[in-house]
């Protein structure tokens, strides 16, 4: 198969990562921790470091160590493994044909984590995601929703409920998700609890707080002087402390009040312990505890991030998740922050016992407590990269900042040395032995083994795009436009641009954005064409050449062998372009809009209910290729997806 030239530029990777998958888990029970719906954070992705708690945060257990975490990538972009999951798997993939590359297990954010027993922990969030952890790794199972899951509570390892967004509850029977006819409609259900199978209560937006016996729907209890409720805990049959606005927590005890106070912020989680404890937590850091009498009181907080989430091991084991990665721990004297090894916001966190807890939160982050340190369970290197290469499935080139290069194979992820801690913003391959590698003031030469500089006397001095139709035939935009022919580099015009395309025969397409033209040379001659949108090219063949980028809409420019012609198509504003073929184009831009040529028309492609984040209205993509038909690899700011055909 004759490799086609390109380039994919501007991806941001968090880190890259084999994804996992596996099967539902077993074993016993436990209680619940329930969440309030916040916003997630802003914070970047970061590498899967450990941490261990600083003085004062007694750390519970034997102190054993967890596996190690993926290093953080030397800025020399130095070789070793880069991203391989420590419980390898096949890719977790939600929807129809397409799968997480990165983050791993997925990048959904999750808003809640419940479970039974070490080998039975559900994780819930948007898009109906539902993930598992049967002991060995994390897998998703389908939810049966679309929507929005804010909240899960495991009663048994085969009754499981969860709920969220236009009132939606589904139950787990041990082999599959289902609905459950809801009394909420049409409100959120935010936070379920319980003391047993036979025993769970629900709290939903308008102050609706209700109970299942196993058979029907109860009535609700009292609410005091709250607005709206965030979460609940039962401490018992017919016991439930409720927080929410105004700060205020109350103890219900047979649908009266019969406790409670007030914290100085909004209370958005709940959790308790066996001898009774409720411990509170809230927005600006807000921690508070009250006991089995309904007695509450605030205590002082090591922090002013608002905190998401709690779980209580015991009366001296209890922590406290929040915004920017926020770790707090109780040892039985005093609250403490501890170091996280992530900057994303953290909304959820439970343990099976004090040395097994998971915290769950923005972007799909999951972060495992071992008794002695918090850490990502898998080995994610962070690589912020900038360009993109897709020859087949296992061939996938990646450059980015600080001298980043990473390549996927058969078995993984790899890190070839680079030798430079450049930002790389180009990379275009011949073939896996023949890679080609640019960005400001570097031009790189290598493979899997590593790099070395070019030093190209007239040639290019930094590589804005690159492409080529083999080793002897390879083009680089950025300072002028150059050509390489297998032995020596030389500039083919003093015109530069951002984008360019090398087909077979000799004939290259260079895109001006800022001018809207687009450059063709053949047969010795550079002729300019006017054009709407040329940020990013692809070309099928002469006669099957697109232009897509720009701010103002969802139009692309085609060449059809004589003139330009420009295509509508729905959605926002397109960036990023790849085909499989000239029916089979494909074309991405901002709010998550995905179209697809079939040859006749422009007709969207974005799978309703897809639980990728990619397809929502927050993400741009930026990124694609496209190695055959229906093969292809989109990357917004910190995703990167495939659909397998």
């Amino acid at each position: 198969m004759r490799r086609l030239g390109g380039v994919l530029v501007g991806v941001l990777l968090g880190g890259l990562a084999a994804s996992c998958a596996g099967s539902a888990g077993s074993p016993v029970g436990n209680r619940d921790a329930a969440q309030a719906d916040e916003p997630a954070g802003e914070a970047e992705a970061g590498a899967g470091s450990d941490v261990s708690p600083p003085d004062g945060v007694r750390p519970q257990g034997d102190g054993r160590a967890s596996p190690s975490d993926g290093p953080t990538p030397p800025a020399d972009g130095s070789s070793g493994p880069v991203g391989q999951d420590r419980a390898t798997a096949p890719p977790v993939c939600p929807f129809d044909h397409w799968c997480w590359e990165n983050p791993v297990p997925q990048g959904n954010t999750l808003k809640s984590v419940h479970g039974t027993a070490r080998n039975d922990v559900w994780a819930v969030g948007e898009a109906g995601t539902a993930l598992h952890w049967d002991g060995q790794r994390w897998s998703a199972v389908p939810s049966g929703t679309e929507g929005y899951l804010r909240t899960v509570w495991a009663a048994a390892p085969g009754d499981v409920w969860a709920g969220g967004s236009r009132a939606v509850i589904q139950r787990w029977n041990g082999t599959s998700w289902s609905a459950i006819p809801s009394p909420f409609e049409p409100v959120d259900v935010l936070s379920i609890s319980g003391s047993g199978v036979g025993d769970v209560s629900f709290a939903g937006t308008a102050l609706i707080v209700t109970h299942f016996d196993g058979q029907k729907w109860g009535a609700g209890v009292e609410t005091g002087a709250l607005r709206w409720i965030n979460a609940l805990w039962a401490d018992g049959p017919g016991r439930l402390w409720l927080v929410g606005s105004d700060g205020l927590a109350y103890l219900v005890s047979g649908a009266r009040i019969a406790g409670g106070g007030q914290a100085g912020a909004e209370l958005l989680a709940v959790h308790g312990t066996a001898e009774g404890e409720a411990w509170t937590v809230g927005e600006g850091g807000v921690v508070g505890r009250g006991d089995r009498q309904g007695r509450w009181k605030a205590l002082g907080s090591p922090t002013t991030a608002s905190l998401h989430g709690v779980w209580a091991a015991g009366p001296g084991d209890v922590w406290a998740v929040g915004a920017g990665g926020t770790l707090v721990h109780w040892d039985g004297q005093s609250l403490a922050a501890v170091p996280a090894p992530t900057p994303r916001t953290l909304h959820a966190v439970w343990g099976a016992d004090a040395r097994e807890a998971w915290a769950v939160g923005e972007a799909g982050v999951i972060l495992r407590w071992d008794g002695s340190r918090w850490s990502s369970p898998y080995d994610v290197a962070p690589l912020e990269a900038r360009a993109l290469w897709a020859a087949s499935d296992d061939d996938v080139w990646v450059a980015g900042s600080r001298g980043a290069i990473a390549h996927k194979t058969r078995v993984g992820w790899t890190r070839p040395a680079s030798g430079t801690t450049e930002t790389l913003s180009a990379v275009w391959a011949s073939g896996p032995d023949d890679v080609w590698v640019g960005g400001q003031g570097v031009l790189l030469r290598g493979n899997a083994g590593g790099f070395q500089p070019v030093v190209a006397p007239g040639g290019p001095r930094f590589a804005v795009a690159l492409s080529g139709t083999g080793p002897n035939d390879v083009w680089s935009v950025g300072g002028g436009t150059f050509h390489f022919d297998g032995k020596t580099w030389s500039m083919a015009s003093p015109e530069t641009g951002n984008a360019v395309w090398a087909l077979p025969g000799g004939e290259v397409w260079v895109a001006q954005a800022p001018l809207r033209k687009a450059l063709r040379f053949r047969a010795g001659a550079w002729t300019a064409y006017d054009v709407s949108e040329c940020l990013r090219l692809w070309a099928g063949d002469a006669s099957n050449v697109w232009c897509v980028g720009g701010n103002q809409s969802a139009v692309a420019s085609r060449w059809d062998g004589q003139r330009w012609n420009n295509v509508s198509c729905p959605g926002a504003a397109l960036h990023a372009i790849a085909g499989g073929g000239p029916d089979d184009v494909w074309m991405g831009g901002t709010s998550g809009n995905l179209v697809r040529w079939d040859g006749q028309a422009c007709t969207p492609a974005r799978p309703a209910g897809s639980p990728l984040p990619g397809f929502g209205e927050s993400i741009t993509w930026i990124a694609m290729g496209a190695t055959r038909r229906g093969d292809v690899w989109m990357a917004s700011a910190d995703t990167l997806v495939h659909r397998v055909p």
